[in-house]
């Protein structure tokens, strides 16, 4: 673990090593766990790469499934902190796409996610493409 760059102090994130079908971050202030973020690769009949590329390396898709921060904690930027290192855990491992489902405050979340990067892709569809 290591801190969290966030405006909290004394915040934790446990992320992943690696990409694996599943991925899991979570930030912690102290022995709790007050953050999480889950991404998931789709299942392979519902892939859109190529068949040559289903493997887990570059040209990699993920799926945001949920990012949710405690009750206590929000609105204080712990769960953008969460964000901006997933985001960057995608850059670092060379994932070209993430995308996702707005839950919730739909229109707070799509002008929270438009901030970050991500396109709108209809109401509550978001997606980002990465560079490498």
């Amino acid at each position: 673990m290591r801190n969290l760059k966030c405006p909290v102090p004394d915040l934790q994130i446990l992320q992943p090593i690696g990409l694996s079908d599943q991925l899991f971050f979570r930030v912690y202030s102290g022995p709790t766990s007050i953050a999480f973020a889950e991404l998931s690769r789709p299942s392979v009949a519902r892939r859109t790469v190529p068949s040559w590329n289903d493997g887990l390396g570059p040209g990699v898709s993920y799926c945001l499934r949920n990012i949710a921060v405690a009750q206590n904690y929000r609105h204080m930027g712990v769960g953008s902190a969460l964000l901006d290192e997933v985001l960057e855990f995608c850059r670092s491992n060379r994932v070209t796409r993430l995308y996702g489902e707005v839950k919730g405050e739909t229109a707070f979340l799509t002008n929270w996610y438009r901030k970050r990067g991500f396109k709108i892709v209809n109401v509550d569809n978001i997606e980002i493409c990465f560079d490498h």
